[in-house]
Protein backbone atom coordinates (compact mmCIF):
# COMPACT_ATOMS: atom_id res chain seq x y z
CA UNK A 1 0.00 0.00 0.00
CA UNK A 2 1.55 3.47 -0.69
CA UNK A 3 1.87 5.45 1.97
CA UNK A 4 -0.83 7.83 3.17
CA UNK A 5 0.33 11.61 2.53
CA UNK A 6 0.20 13.76 5.80
CA UNK A 7 1.43 17.08 4.62
CA UNK A 8 -0.24 19.55 2.53
CA UNK A 9 0.75 21.85 -0.15
CA UNK A 10 0.02 24.96 -1.90
CA UNK A 11 -2.84 23.66 -3.99
CA UNK A 12 -6.18 22.34 -2.18
CA UNK A 13 -6.20 18.74 -1.06
CA UNK A 14 -9.23 16.85 -1.75
CA UNK A 15 -10.09 13.60 -0.38
CA UNK A 16 -12.14 11.02 -2.47
CA UNK A 17 -13.56 8.17 -0.85
CA UNK A 18 -14.22 5.13 -2.97
CA UNK A 19 -12.50 3.84 -5.92
CA UNK A 20 -15.26 2.81 -8.11
CA UNK A 21 -16.16 4.34 -11.51
CA UNK A 22 -17.55 7.21 -9.78
CA UNK A 23 -14.96 8.19 -7.58
CA UNK A 24 -11.91 7.49 -9.82
CA UNK A 25 -13.76 9.32 -12.48
CA UNK A 26 -14.13 12.66 -9.80
CA UNK A 27 -10.25 12.09 -8.95
CA UNK A 28 -8.57 12.13 -12.33
CA UNK A 29 -10.58 15.44 -13.54
CA UNK A 30 -9.63 17.08 -10.04
CA UNK A 31 -5.96 15.92 -10.69
CA UNK A 32 -5.38 16.78 -14.16
CA UNK A 33 -6.98 20.49 -12.85
CA UNK A 34 -4.10 20.65 -10.66
CA UNK A 35 -5.39 19.49 -7.45
CA UNK A 36 -3.85 17.14 -4.53
CA UNK A 37 -6.06 14.32 -4.68
CA UNK A 38 -5.79 11.11 -2.67
CA UNK A 39 -8.80 8.30 -3.30
CA UNK A 40 -9.03 5.96 -0.15
CA UNK A 41 -10.70 2.91 -1.22
CA UNK A 42 -11.38 0.23 1.95
CA UNK A 43 -11.67 -2.65 -0.74
CA UNK A 44 -8.05 -4.31 -1.59
CA UNK A 45 -9.12 -4.10 -5.64
CA UNK A 46 -10.60 -0.68 -7.08
CA UNK A 47 -13.58 -0.86 -9.17
CA UNK A 48 -17.01 -1.40 -6.77
CA UNK A 49 -19.56 -3.31 -8.93
CA UNK A 50 -17.28 -3.56 -11.98
CA UNK A 51 -14.70 -6.79 -11.61
CA UNK A 52 -14.01 -8.62 -14.78
CA UNK A 53 -11.99 -12.15 -14.93
CA UNK A 54 -9.75 -13.61 -17.68
CA UNK A 55 -8.80 -17.43 -17.10
CA UNK A 56 -8.26 -20.03 -19.47
CA UNK A 57 -9.36 -18.18 -22.69
CA UNK A 58 -12.31 -17.04 -21.03
CA UNK A 59 -13.18 -13.23 -19.95
CA UNK A 60 -16.33 -12.66 -17.83
CA UNK A 61 -17.52 -10.00 -15.70
CA UNK A 62 -19.33 -10.33 -12.62
CA UNK A 63 -20.81 -6.77 -12.61
CA UNK A 64 -22.59 -4.98 -15.18
CA UNK A 65 -21.93 -6.83 -18.85
CA UNK A 66 -22.34 -3.97 -21.24
CA UNK A 67 -23.14 -0.28 -21.40
CA UNK A 68 -24.58 2.08 -23.82
CA UNK A 69 -22.11 4.95 -24.40
CA UNK A 70 -22.70 8.67 -24.20
CA UNK A 71 -20.67 11.93 -24.89
CA UNK A 72 -19.06 11.76 -21.64
CA UNK A 73 -18.35 7.89 -21.27
CA UNK A 74 -16.67 8.07 -24.64
CA UNK A 75 -14.81 11.24 -23.85
CA UNK A 76 -13.01 9.35 -20.78
CA UNK A 77 -12.67 5.90 -22.18
CA UNK A 78 -10.67 7.89 -25.52
CA UNK A 79 -8.52 10.11 -22.90
CA UNK A 80 -7.79 6.50 -21.01
CA UNK A 81 -6.86 4.81 -23.78
CA UNK A 82 -9.56 2.47 -24.36
CA UNK A 83 -11.36 3.55 -27.67
CA UNK A 84 -9.58 0.74 -29.59
CA UNK A 85 -10.73 -1.45 -27.44
CA UNK A 86 -14.50 -1.18 -27.48
CA UNK A 87 -16.38 -4.41 -28.71
CA UNK A 88 -19.86 -3.17 -30.24
CA UNK A 89 -22.90 -5.66 -29.58
CA UNK A 90 -24.29 -6.52 -32.97
CA UNK A 91 -26.99 -3.76 -33.39
CA UNK A 92 -30.17 -6.22 -34.15
CA UNK A 93 -29.65 -8.77 -31.90
CA UNK A 94 -32.96 -9.63 -30.61
CA UNK A 95 -33.94 -10.10 -26.72
CA UNK A 96 -36.61 -12.74 -25.44
CA UNK A 97 -38.85 -12.70 -23.09
CA UNK A 98 -39.32 -16.38 -21.44
CA UNK A 99 -43.45 -16.93 -20.24
CA UNK A 100 -45.85 -19.57 -20.95
CA UNK A 101 -42.97 -22.39 -21.12
CA UNK A 102 -41.16 -20.75 -24.14
CA UNK A 103 -39.37 -17.39 -25.39
CA UNK A 104 -40.92 -14.83 -26.87
CA UNK A 105 -38.87 -12.56 -29.07
CA UNK A 106 -39.33 -9.17 -27.14
CA UNK A 107 -41.33 -6.46 -30.23
CA UNK A 108 -39.16 -3.23 -30.21
CA UNK A 109 -41.18 -1.52 -32.66
CA UNK A 110 -45.23 -0.61 -33.21
CA UNK A 111 -45.79 -3.24 -35.44
CA UNK A 112 -44.63 -5.80 -33.79
CA UNK A 113 -46.00 -5.24 -30.52
CA UNK A 114 -49.42 -5.47 -32.52
CA UNK A 115 -48.72 -8.94 -34.16
CA UNK A 116 -46.69 -10.52 -31.48
CA UNK A 117 -48.02 -13.33 -30.03
CA UNK A 118 -46.47 -12.44 -26.61
CA UNK A 119 -49.58 -10.15 -26.01
CA UNK A 120 -53.25 -10.95 -26.38
CA UNK A 121 -56.04 -8.99 -28.44
CA UNK A 122 -56.75 -7.09 -24.90
CA UNK A 123 -53.48 -5.62 -24.37
CA UNK A 124 -52.83 -4.99 -27.87
CA UNK A 125 -55.79 -2.65 -27.90
CA UNK A 126 -54.81 -0.70 -24.59
CA UNK A 127 -51.79 -0.31 -26.99
CA UNK A 128 -53.40 1.33 -30.03
CA UNK A 129 -55.72 3.41 -28.23
CA UNK A 130 -53.09 4.94 -25.50
CA UNK A 131 -52.34 7.76 -28.28
CA UNK A 132 -56.01 8.42 -28.48
CA UNK A 133 -56.54 8.83 -25.29
CA UNK A 134 -55.58 12.08 -23.03
CA UNK A 135 -54.75 10.77 -19.24
CA UNK A 136 -52.97 12.96 -16.37
CA UNK A 137 -50.25 10.54 -14.24
CA UNK A 138 -50.78 11.24 -10.23
CA UNK A 139 -47.99 12.61 -8.76
CA UNK A 140 -46.88 9.71 -6.68
CA UNK A 141 -46.89 6.34 -8.50
CA UNK A 142 -45.69 3.12 -9.02
CA UNK A 143 -44.58 1.34 -12.20
CA UNK A 144 -46.66 -1.65 -11.54
CA UNK A 145 -49.50 0.93 -11.06
CA UNK A 146 -48.80 3.12 -13.85
CA UNK A 147 -48.82 -0.10 -16.50
CA UNK A 148 -51.36 -1.22 -15.08
CA UNK A 149 -53.44 1.73 -15.68
CA UNK A 150 -52.41 2.08 -19.22
CA UNK A 151 -51.69 -1.22 -20.47
CA UNK A 152 -52.73 -3.90 -18.59
CA UNK A 153 -51.75 -6.93 -16.37
CA UNK A 154 -50.51 -8.84 -19.11
CA UNK A 155 -48.35 -5.94 -20.46
CA UNK A 156 -46.99 -5.66 -16.50
CA UNK A 157 -46.28 -9.16 -16.29
CA UNK A 158 -44.65 -10.28 -19.77
CA UNK A 159 -42.76 -7.12 -20.56
CA UNK A 160 -42.29 -4.07 -18.04
CA UNK A 161 -41.84 -6.43 -15.27
CA UNK A 162 -39.01 -8.41 -16.66
CA UNK A 163 -37.06 -5.06 -17.78
CA UNK A 164 -37.90 -3.51 -14.29
CA UNK A 165 -36.02 -6.75 -12.90
CA UNK A 166 -33.64 -6.49 -15.95
CA UNK A 167 -32.51 -2.76 -15.49
CA UNK A 168 -32.80 -2.24 -11.80
CA UNK A 169 -33.37 -5.90 -10.12
CA UNK A 170 -36.41 -4.03 -8.94
CA UNK A 171 -39.91 -4.65 -8.03
CA UNK A 172 -42.24 -2.97 -10.24
CA UNK A 173 -44.86 -2.69 -7.27
CA UNK A 174 -42.29 -0.49 -5.70
CA UNK A 175 -40.17 1.72 -8.15
CA UNK A 176 -41.44 4.82 -8.16
CA UNK A 177 -42.35 5.99 -12.38
CA UNK A 178 -41.69 9.46 -11.44
CA UNK A 179 -38.35 8.50 -9.37
CA UNK A 180 -36.96 5.72 -12.28
CA UNK A 181 -38.43 6.27 -15.13
CA UNK A 182 -39.13 10.19 -15.34
CA UNK A 183 -39.44 10.26 -19.06
CA UNK A 184 -42.69 8.47 -19.31
CA UNK A 185 -44.00 10.27 -15.96
CA UNK A 186 -43.44 14.13 -18.02
CA UNK A 187 -44.34 12.71 -21.41
CA UNK A 188 -47.69 11.58 -19.86
CA UNK A 189 -48.46 15.04 -18.01
CA UNK A 190 -47.17 17.38 -21.05
CA UNK A 191 -48.81 15.35 -23.56
CA UNK A 192 -51.47 13.39 -22.13
CA UNK A 193 -49.56 10.48 -23.50
CA UNK A 194 -46.59 8.13 -23.31
CA UNK A 195 -46.63 7.16 -27.14
CA UNK A 196 -47.39 10.77 -28.04
CA UNK A 197 -44.93 12.36 -26.08
CA UNK A 198 -42.13 9.79 -27.11
CA UNK A 199 -42.93 10.56 -31.08
CA UNK A 200 -42.27 14.25 -30.15
CA UNK A 201 -39.10 14.05 -28.15
CA UNK A 202 -37.50 12.06 -30.74
CA UNK A 203 -34.40 13.28 -31.76
CA UNK A 204 -32.65 12.62 -35.50
CA UNK A 205 -29.33 11.60 -33.95
CA UNK A 206 -28.16 8.20 -34.09
CA UNK A 207 -28.05 6.27 -30.57
CA UNK A 208 -25.26 4.33 -29.54
CA UNK A 209 -25.77 0.24 -29.42
CA UNK A 210 -24.62 -1.75 -26.18
CA UNK A 211 -20.57 -2.12 -25.99
CA UNK A 212 -18.26 -3.80 -23.93
CA UNK A 213 -13.96 -3.34 -23.26
CA UNK A 214 -12.21 -6.07 -24.60
CA UNK A 215 -10.41 -8.23 -22.17
CA UNK A 216 -13.28 -7.31 -19.33
CA UNK A 217 -15.28 -3.98 -18.31
CA UNK A 218 -12.99 -3.48 -15.14
CA UNK A 219 -10.13 -2.39 -17.44
CA UNK A 220 -12.00 0.49 -17.70
CA UNK A 221 -11.49 1.05 -14.24
CA UNK A 222 -7.61 -0.05 -14.35
CA UNK A 223 -7.18 2.28 -16.65
CA UNK A 224 -8.40 4.92 -14.39
CA UNK A 225 -6.45 3.96 -11.64
CA UNK A 226 -3.34 4.15 -13.39
CA UNK A 227 -4.00 7.49 -14.72
CA UNK A 228 -3.69 8.44 -10.95
CA UNK A 229 -0.95 6.14 -9.57
CA UNK A 230 -0.38 6.42 -6.20
CA UNK A 231 -2.99 8.88 -5.56
CA UNK A 232 -4.95 5.77 -5.14
CA UNK A 233 -4.74 3.63 -1.89
CA UNK A 234 -6.48 0.62 -1.45
CA UNK A 235 -7.09 -1.06 1.71
CA UNK A 236 -7.80 2.15 3.68
CA UNK A 237 -11.10 2.84 5.53
CA UNK A 238 -12.25 6.18 6.74
CA UNK A 239 -13.50 4.87 10.19
CA UNK A 240 -14.87 8.65 10.70
CA UNK A 241 -15.42 11.87 8.62
CA UNK A 242 -15.58 15.34 11.17
CA UNK A 243 -16.12 18.86 10.29
CA UNK A 244 -13.33 21.66 11.62
CA UNK A 245 -15.97 23.74 13.62
CA UNK A 246 -15.09 27.31 12.46
CA UNK A 247 -14.19 27.18 9.49
CA UNK A 248 -14.99 28.66 6.66
CA UNK A 249 -13.46 26.53 3.66
CA UNK A 250 -15.08 23.42 5.05
CA UNK A 251 -11.61 21.49 6.03
CA UNK A 252 -12.34 18.27 7.31
CA UNK A 253 -10.55 15.42 9.20
CA UNK A 254 -10.91 12.21 8.11
CA UNK A 255 -9.99 9.13 11.21
CA UNK A 256 -8.47 6.43 9.15
CA UNK A 257 -7.72 2.31 10.12
CA UNK A 258 -4.38 1.41 7.85
CA UNK A 259 -3.24 -0.83 10.43
CA UNK A 260 -3.02 1.59 12.92
CA UNK A 261 -5.71 4.70 13.90
CA UNK A 262 -4.56 7.72 11.46
CA UNK A 263 -5.96 11.10 10.77
CA UNK A 264 -5.70 12.56 7.45
CA UNK A 265 -6.73 16.27 7.03
CA UNK A 266 -8.47 17.93 3.40
CA UNK A 267 -9.88 20.79 2.01
CA UNK A 268 -12.67 19.09 0.61
CA UNK A 269 -13.93 15.54 0.67
CA UNK A 270 -16.21 13.60 -2.19
CA UNK A 271 -17.86 10.34 -0.86
CA UNK A 272 -18.32 8.23 -3.35
CA UNK A 273 -19.49 5.21 -1.25
CA UNK A 274 -22.83 3.68 -1.59
CA UNK A 275 -25.64 5.11 0.60
CA UNK A 276 -25.70 3.41 3.75
CA UNK A 277 -21.35 3.74 3.70
CA UNK A 278 -22.25 7.88 3.04
CA UNK A 279 -25.21 8.10 5.76
CA UNK A 280 -22.09 6.21 8.31
CA UNK A 281 -19.44 8.71 7.34
CA UNK A 282 -22.08 11.82 7.69
CA UNK A 283 -23.79 10.63 10.82
CA UNK A 284 -21.49 13.22 12.72
CA UNK A 285 -21.44 15.82 9.75
CA UNK A 286 -24.90 16.29 9.05
CA UNK A 287 -27.22 13.63 10.72
CA UNK A 288 -30.23 15.28 8.48
CA UNK A 289 -28.21 14.34 5.33
CA UNK A 290 -27.11 11.04 6.80
CA UNK A 291 -30.92 10.24 7.64
CA UNK A 292 -32.02 10.63 3.90
CA UNK A 293 -29.06 8.27 3.01
CA UNK A 294 -29.91 5.62 5.27
CA UNK A 295 -33.36 5.67 3.22
CA UNK A 296 -32.21 5.02 0.01
CA UNK A 297 -32.88 1.22 -0.48
CA UNK A 298 -31.16 -1.52 -2.45
CA UNK A 299 -31.31 -4.56 -3.98
CA UNK A 300 -28.56 -7.58 -3.38
CA UNK A 301 -27.67 -9.52 -6.60
CA UNK A 302 -25.80 -12.39 -7.38
CA UNK A 303 -24.35 -12.76 -10.52
CA UNK A 304 -23.92 -16.61 -12.19
CA UNK A 305 -21.28 -16.82 -14.91
CA UNK A 306 -21.78 -20.27 -16.56
CA UNK A 307 -20.15 -22.05 -19.17
CA UNK A 308 -20.56 -25.09 -21.70
CA UNK A 309 -19.57 -26.31 -24.79
CA UNK A 310 -21.31 -24.91 -27.69
CA UNK A 311 -23.20 -28.41 -28.30
CA UNK A 312 -24.09 -28.79 -24.56
CA UNK A 313 -26.49 -26.46 -25.53
CA UNK A 314 -29.71 -26.92 -27.87
CA UNK A 315 -30.81 -23.13 -28.73
CA UNK A 316 -29.02 -21.15 -31.10
CA UNK A 317 -28.26 -18.68 -28.83
CA UNK A 318 -28.61 -15.95 -31.04
CA UNK A 319 -29.87 -12.48 -29.88
CA UNK A 320 -28.71 -10.31 -26.28
CA UNK A 321 -30.65 -13.38 -23.88
CA UNK A 322 -33.81 -13.17 -22.27
CA UNK A 323 -35.61 -12.11 -19.34
CA UNK A 324 -38.45 -14.00 -17.30
CA UNK A 325 -41.50 -13.21 -16.94
CA UNK A 326 -43.29 -13.02 -13.79
CA UNK A 327 -43.57 -16.11 -12.11
CA UNK A 328 -41.15 -17.98 -14.70
CA UNK A 329 -38.04 -19.75 -12.74
CA UNK A 330 -37.69 -17.26 -9.65
CA UNK A 331 -35.76 -16.03 -8.32
CA UNK A 332 -33.59 -16.42 -11.57
CA UNK A 333 -34.32 -12.57 -13.03
CA UNK A 334 -32.57 -13.53 -16.58
CA UNK A 335 -29.62 -14.32 -18.49
CA UNK A 336 -27.57 -12.36 -21.07
CA UNK A 337 -25.64 -14.52 -23.58
CA UNK A 338 -22.48 -12.72 -23.56
CA UNK A 339 -20.73 -15.07 -26.08
CA UNK A 340 -22.91 -14.31 -28.63
CA UNK A 341 -22.52 -10.44 -28.21
CA UNK A 342 -18.72 -9.97 -27.61
CA UNK A 343 -16.56 -12.65 -29.23
CA UNK A 344 -13.73 -12.54 -26.57
CA UNK A 345 -16.01 -13.62 -23.87
CA UNK A 346 -15.03 -17.72 -25.05
CA UNK A 347 -12.87 -19.76 -26.73
CA UNK A 348 -14.03 -21.36 -29.86
CA UNK A 349 -16.45 -24.34 -29.19
CA UNK A 350 -17.41 -22.79 -25.83
CA UNK A 351 -20.44 -20.45 -24.63
CA UNK A 352 -20.64 -18.38 -21.53
CA UNK A 353 -24.02 -17.27 -20.31
CA UNK A 354 -24.52 -14.33 -17.29
CA UNK A 355 -27.47 -15.12 -15.11
CA UNK A 356 -28.70 -12.19 -12.56
CA UNK A 357 -30.48 -13.96 -9.28
CA UNK A 358 -32.09 -12.34 -6.39
CA UNK A 359 -32.90 -8.85 -6.31
CA UNK A 360 -35.86 -6.63 -4.87
CA UNK A 361 -38.49 -9.41 -5.38
CA UNK A 362 -36.20 -12.64 -4.35
CA UNK A 363 -33.72 -11.27 -1.90
CA UNK A 364 -34.02 -14.01 0.57
CA UNK A 365 -32.29 -16.85 -2.34
CA UNK A 366 -29.34 -14.58 -1.88
CA UNK A 367 -28.79 -16.19 1.79
CA UNK A 368 -28.64 -19.79 -0.06
CA UNK A 369 -25.37 -21.19 -0.24
CA UNK A 370 -23.15 -20.57 -3.48
CA UNK A 371 -24.09 -24.08 -5.25
CA UNK A 372 -27.67 -23.90 -4.56
CA UNK A 373 -27.87 -20.80 -6.02
CA UNK A 374 -25.68 -22.14 -9.08
CA UNK A 375 -27.95 -25.39 -8.96
CA UNK A 376 -30.82 -23.51 -9.77
CA UNK A 377 -30.04 -21.20 -12.63
CA UNK A 378 -28.63 -24.59 -14.14
CA UNK A 379 -31.88 -26.18 -13.64
CA UNK A 380 -33.28 -23.25 -15.20
CA UNK A 381 -31.05 -22.99 -18.22
CA UNK A 382 -31.93 -26.69 -19.01
CA UNK A 383 -35.61 -25.88 -19.47
CA UNK A 384 -35.48 -22.82 -21.48
CA UNK A 385 -31.69 -23.08 -23.70
CA UNK A 386 -31.66 -26.92 -23.36
CA UNK A 387 -28.53 -27.49 -21.84
CA UNK A 388 -27.26 -30.58 -20.88
CA UNK A 389 -24.64 -32.56 -18.99
CA UNK A 390 -22.22 -30.44 -16.25
CA UNK A 391 -21.38 -26.81 -17.63
CA UNK A 392 -17.61 -26.60 -18.08
CA UNK A 393 -17.70 -23.81 -15.22
CA UNK A 394 -20.02 -21.67 -13.05
CA UNK A 395 -18.75 -18.95 -10.77
CA UNK A 396 -21.37 -17.06 -8.47
CA UNK A 397 -20.59 -13.54 -7.45
CA UNK A 398 -23.33 -11.81 -4.63
CA UNK A 399 -22.83 -8.11 -4.15
CA UNK A 400 -24.08 -6.66 -1.60
CA UNK A 401 -25.83 -3.60 -0.91
CA UNK A 402 -26.29 -3.97 -4.65
CA UNK A 403 -28.42 -1.82 -6.74
CA UNK A 404 -30.44 1.32 -5.39
CA UNK A 405 -34.08 0.81 -5.81
CA UNK A 406 -35.43 3.87 -7.00
CA UNK A 407 -38.61 3.62 -5.17
CA UNK A 408 -41.54 6.31 -4.92
CA UNK A 409 -40.12 9.52 -3.38
CA UNK A 410 -35.96 8.43 -3.99
CA UNK A 411 -35.82 11.90 -6.41
CA UNK A 412 -37.77 13.95 -3.89
CA UNK A 413 -35.62 12.60 -0.82
CA UNK A 414 -32.41 13.34 -3.19
CA UNK A 415 -33.46 16.76 -3.68
CA UNK A 416 -33.55 17.78 0.17
CA UNK A 417 -30.28 16.00 0.15
CA UNK A 418 -29.12 18.21 -2.10
CA UNK A 419 -30.21 21.27 -0.52
CA UNK A 420 -28.67 19.97 2.67
CA UNK A 421 -25.00 19.15 1.36
CA UNK A 422 -25.20 22.90 -0.57
CA UNK A 423 -25.10 24.44 3.00
CA UNK A 424 -21.85 21.79 3.66
CA UNK A 425 -19.20 23.97 2.05
CA UNK A 426 -16.44 21.11 0.65
CA UNK A 427 -18.67 18.06 0.92
CA UNK A 428 -19.45 16.29 -2.19
CA UNK A 429 -21.91 12.79 -3.05
CA UNK A 430 -21.72 10.83 -6.04
CA UNK A 431 -22.75 7.63 -7.02
CA UNK A 432 -25.48 5.61 -8.81
CA UNK A 433 -28.26 6.70 -5.83
CA UNK A 434 -28.20 9.92 -7.06
CA UNK A 435 -28.98 10.78 -10.95
CA UNK A 436 -29.17 7.03 -12.42
CA UNK A 437 -27.40 3.66 -11.91
CA UNK A 438 -26.34 3.17 -15.43
CA UNK A 439 -22.06 3.40 -16.22
CA UNK A 440 -23.10 7.17 -18.05
CA UNK A 441 -24.85 8.44 -16.02
CA UNK A 442 -22.42 7.90 -13.25
CA UNK A 443 -19.23 9.09 -15.31
CA UNK A 444 -21.42 12.44 -16.39
CA UNK A 445 -22.39 13.29 -12.58
CA UNK A 446 -18.64 12.62 -11.76
CA UNK A 447 -17.54 14.97 -14.35
CA UNK A 448 -20.30 17.73 -13.28
CA UNK A 449 -19.22 17.38 -9.84
CA UNK A 450 -15.59 17.50 -10.60
CA UNK A 451 -16.17 21.09 -12.41
CA UNK A 452 -17.99 22.24 -9.37
CA UNK A 453 -15.58 21.56 -7.27
CA UNK A 454 -12.92 23.50 -8.95
CA UNK A 455 -15.25 26.43 -9.43
CA UNK A 456 -15.60 26.34 -6.01
CA UNK A 457 -12.54 25.71 -4.78
CA UNK A 458 -10.06 27.92 -7.50
CA UNK A 459 -7.19 29.67 -5.89
CA UNK A 460 -5.49 32.31 -7.61
CA UNK A 461 -5.81 31.24 -11.40
CA UNK A 462 -9.66 29.64 -11.89
CA UNK A 463 -8.75 25.71 -12.44
CA UNK A 464 -9.87 24.61 -15.94
CA UNK A 465 -11.29 21.51 -16.75
CA UNK A 466 -11.93 19.97 -19.99
CA UNK A 467 -16.06 20.31 -21.03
Amino acid sequence: MNAIPTQLNAAPHLIVIGAGISGLTTALYLSRAGYQVTVLERAARVGGLVESVASDGFVYDLGPQSFLLSPALQKLIREVGLEQSLLQAPARAPRFVYAADRLWAVPLNPFALLTTPLFGWSTKRRLLLEPLRRTQPPENETVAAFTRRKFGEEFLDRLVGPFVSGIYAGDPERLGLRDAFPDLYTWEREHGSVVRGALRQRRPQERSGLVAVAGGNARLIEALARQLGNRVLCGVAVEALELLPGESSGRFVLHLSAGADRQLMADAVVVATSAPEAARLLQNVDPAAASLLQQVEYAPVGVVVTSFRRDQIQHSLEGFGFLLAEGAWAPVLGTVWTSSLFADRAPAGMCTLVSFVGGARYPEALEWPEDRIAGCVQEMLRAVVGSSGPPQFCRVRVHRPGLPQYVVGHRSRMDRLRVRLAALAGLYLVGNYLEGISLPACVELAMRTARKIAEQLCVGTPARLAR
